[in-house]
């Protein structure tokens, strides 16, 4: 009889399998059933397959978890017949014969043990030792560690069947040839906030919680001081008193309170800390007030503040008005885990808000010209060539509450996108919990997005915003 290839499985209990009907001739030959809706309700196809596979000492097992190949039969008559005139079956398979030792299914060269294949019903069938005497030790059943043995026909394993042609086959691939035309719209940049893909990554602000906004809301670990620590015999208190506030989407502020000279703040930023090159600029910029007229020395330091690699002073101007003061830093050597330390020039009070160092060196785009994006990142994606880009996510836009920060009056930290907190001065921005567990500042926003498409040379496609929220470009 033409030998046939079978690869074994036990089907879900209410999934149909394939039956082995028995020729005329006594030989068994295997048929492959088609799914159809008709099988199950509602239609799925089987959860888990369960392969045959060889492990210790060639012994065979059934596992959920499926092989990365397939062990597949060859299904030969028995030289001998059985004593009712069938001829039962000899499973081969490359490693060897299906063989039975010490009442455990294993490969074996050569053997010629004989098997029979039974059918169960409902397109199932069983595997039975031919010959064996003791009912209650000639059916194939699964042990508890996923081995097969010999046991009773209770506690048989149901197998479906599959069949294949044995030979060589050939893939003939003409890489020239073109079977159908795909659109350049449909190769594309695919971009959402997750895995600090933003803040800590595109966005090419460096420092960490530069607003002392973070909060348990983002994430349960986080604080108002997440990525800052204290130097020297500083007193530093993340406030937020309404007549203090920079702006009404920027509520909290850090009050430094110098003891001496040099106690203040440093930045732990990102990953192992701020990564400079040498000679490259750095522009600095806080928010500060202080009813007194008070200098802030700015640096770039190691992790310890032992090594200082840039230096600059601000002079805060003692109106006790919020004002933006900035300051450029140029490295004196390349590092990998910098940090940004600010430190009172002499003892007393100061408060600060919206911390930022941002290298000069961002990516330029072709059309609106300099960006906030890394640079390195960014020409990444543009290598890519992408004909749009799809921002700003799925899951950071689709889950939250739909209040805005204003009108829970600043409390509700856990809102779904909101396009119109993304725009405008960032320190404008309120920022949120991102569904990925950190914090968002919005650095990049809408226009920022729309912008980057524009000079990616793609078009913008604002993805997974509910329908009050979508725009039209």
């Amino acid at each position: 009889m033409p030998q046939k290839s079978a690869c074994m499985r036990s089907p879900p209990k209410t999934a149909p399998a394939i039956r082995p009907p028995s020729t005329a001739s006594g030989s068994t030959k295997q048929v492959r059933r088609t799914w159809s809706r008709k099988d199950r309700s509602p239609w799925s196809p089987p959860r888990s397959w369960v392969f045959w596979r060889p492990i210790r000492s060639g012994r065979l097992e059934l596992s959920t978890t499926r092989p990365s190949t397939a062990l597949r039969f060859t299904a030969a008559e028995a030289a001998d017949p059985g004593p009712d005139g069938q001829h039962p079956l000899v499973l081969s398979a490359q490693a060897g014969n299906v063989d039975v030792k010490k009442g455990k299914l294993q490969l074996t060269k050569d053997a010629g043990t004989a098997w029979r294949l039974v059918d169960a019903g409902g397109g199932k069938s069983l595997l039975r030792l031919a010959g064996a005497s003791d009912d209650a030790a000639a059916w194939v059943v699964r042990h508890k560690n996923g081995s097969l043995r010999l046991g009773s026909k209770a506690d048989a394993v149901n197998f479906a069947l599959g069949s294949g042609e044995l030979g060589r086959q050939e893939l003939s691939i003409d890489g020239d040839a073109t079977a159908h035309e795909i659109s350049d719209t449909m190769y594309g940049a695919f971009y959402e906030d997750i895995n600090y893909a933003a803040d800590g990554g595109l966005y090419a602000e460096m420092v960490r919680n530069r607003s002392f906004e973070f909060s348990a809301a983002d994430n349960k670990d986080f604080t108002a001081l997440t990525g800052w620590e204290t130097v020297g015999n500083a007193g530093i208190h993340v406030r937020s008193e309404r007549n203090q506030w920079l702006n009404d989407s920027n509520r909290a502020y850090l009050e430094l309170e110098a003891q001496a000279p040099g106690d203040g703040i440093r930045n732990l930023s990102y990953n192992e800390g701020l990564a400079l090159d040498k000679g490259a600029k750095y522009d600095f910029s806080v928010f500060a007030r202080s009813p007194e007229a008070k200098e802030i020395d700015v640096k770039l330091t190691d992790a310890t503040g032992s090594k200082v690699y840039g230096v600059a002073t601000i002079a805060v101007d003692g109106s006790d008005q919020w004002k933006k003061y900035t300051a450029t830093i140029k490295a004196k050597d390349t590092v990998a885990a910098g940090r940004l330390a600010l430190s009172a020039a002499a003892a007393g009070s100061v408060k600060l808000d919206m911390i930022s160092l941002f290298p000069q060196e961002t990516w330029v785009g072709p059309v609106n010209g300099k960006s906030v994006l890394r640079k390195d990142l960014a020409e990444k994606v543009a290598d890519l060539n992408p004909s749009f880009l799809r921002f700003p996510g799925g899951c950071v836009t689709n889950v939250g509450t739909f209040d805005t920060y204003l009108e829970s009056d600043g409390q509700d930290r856990q809102r779904t996108f909101q396009w119109k907190e993304t725009i405008g001065a960032v320190e404008e921005r309120p920022t949120n919990w991102n569904f990925w567990g950190y914090n968002q500042s919005y650095g990049i926003g809408y226009l920022e997005y729309l912008k980057w498409a524009e000079d990616l040379g793609g078009h913008p496609a604002a993805g997974s915003l509910r329908r009050s929220q979508r725009l039209r470009f």
